[in-house]
């Protein structure tokens, strides 16, 4: 390492507290390398006394400063050891200006740290948002939520959003949730904020119970985000029974016509069968399926996906269409994400088993869309 090196003219003192360590390097390598060493190691900051530039970095960790210098020192690849490291990179060579090597990390957690992306969402949505030139890796995150919204909004993390990463997602136009879904989901990260507050009775269940203390504290909470809803796509049905009950102010309402929100694709899919056609649509799931960038699910337990904007159909009499939609009360069990079978729709409702076997039974989707129990498909196609 550079500590050992000879004739170092750079101190630096790398962390915070009893995590603080220090570093020798020489100017003359780091001012090749990083535009920000360029302009701080200027003679007139250096030590006269000692004849030392001193540089304080207490924002990065010790070890992650260790990675930076070696890379800065050698040119080799730092950024395969895990996720967090490659984000910890990622925002230290920002820092540092190291846009080489900041364009190498984001690549590697897209390409190779997806899985730790997704299970950490709200850390790492958090830390882009705050750096909005990440831009390939804050499109693509982004982009994951947009299609997985639950994947932020039931994550037990969700009480650590911050309210810019919120912002970032109410202000988007690709959304893919209902509005009142989307108001329920921000009622739901206010809560989650207010949960550690010195007032009782945190639930969105039994509001009845809430004193003023609770609904001032709420207001507080999501005041900024209020206005990014767009109440004019709510049905009033949905305005009397689940906004007014918070006592809002319905002047804090922006109730102009922002266009909506779009999906981003229609996601319909076909089986061809000797009775007829049937077929299958999600808005969120089949991305991450079937994207070689993107599936993250193998090698995991099974799980189901939440999302209540799911529909199977057939066609198997053609006097007669079958249209399925989830079950409001099981829409956290609309998709089961299994990567030894699939697409499967509920538990059971429609579901690809092994070869061109396919089986049907009602349970989390309304209606049951065919006689057949199993059959075997002559065609799939997505």
């Amino acid at each position: 390492m550079s500590d050992s090196y000879s004739d170092t003219d750079v101190k630096l003192i790398v962390g915070n507290g009893s995590k603080t360590k220090e570093f020798s390097a020489h100017s003359t390598v780091l001012r090749s390398r990083s535009l920000y060493f360029q302009r701080a190691l200027s003679e007139r900051w250096k030590d006269q006394k000692h004849g030392l530039f001193i540089i304080t970095k207490p924002n990065i960790q010790p070890d992650i400063f260790e990675s930076i210098l070696n890379y800065i020192y050698t040119g080799k690849n730092i950024c395969q050891t895990s996720g967090e490291n490659s984000l910890n990179i990622l925002v230290a060579s920002d820092e540092l200006e190291l846009l080489d090597l900041a364009e190498c990390a984001q690549k590697h957690l897209i390409n190779k740290f997806s899985p730790w992306l997704f299970s950490n969402i709200v850390k790492s949505f958090n830390i882009i948002c705050r750096y909005s030139h990440f831009n390939e890796l804050y499109d693509y995150v982004q982009n994951f939520i947009f299609r997985n919204p639950y994947s932020i909004f039931d994550s037990v993390d969700l009480h650590l959003l911050d309210e810019l990463a919120l912002k970032c997602l109410l202000e988007s136009d690709d959304l893919e949730l209902e509005e009142i879904e989307i108001w329920n989901c921000l009622i739901k990260w206010g809560i989650s904020k207010l949960m550690d507050e010195n007032i009782t009775n945190w639930s969105d269940e039994n509001i009845n119970e809430w004193s003023d203390d609770h609904f001032n504290a709420l207001k507080e909470t999501i005041s900024h985000c209020i206005p990014l809803i767009r109440y004019y796509y709510i049905p009033k049905y949905y305005i009397d029974k689940q906004i007014k009950c918070y006592q809002l102010d319905s002047n804090t309402f922006v109730k102009s016509k922002t266009p909506p929100r779009r999906f981003h694709e229609i996601n319909v899919h076909s089986v061809a069968n000797n009775y007829g056609l049937i077929g299958f649509f999600s808005t969120m799931i089949f991305n991450f399926i079937f994207s070689t960038t993107q599936c993250f699910i193998l090698n995991t337990k099974p799980y189901f996906s939440k999302t209540s904007n799911s529909f199977i159909f057939s066609f198997t009499d053609q006097s007669n269409p079958v249209l399925s939609r989830v079950k409001i009360a099981k829409k956290d069990k609309a998709i089961w994400n299994n990567e030894l079978c699939g697409p499967c729709f509920g538990k059971s409702d429609l579901r690809m088993g092994f070869s061109n076997y396919w089986s049907s039974q009602s349970e989390d989707y309304e209606y049951k869309i065919t006689n057949s129990n199993i059959f075997i498909a002559k065609e799939y196609e997505r």
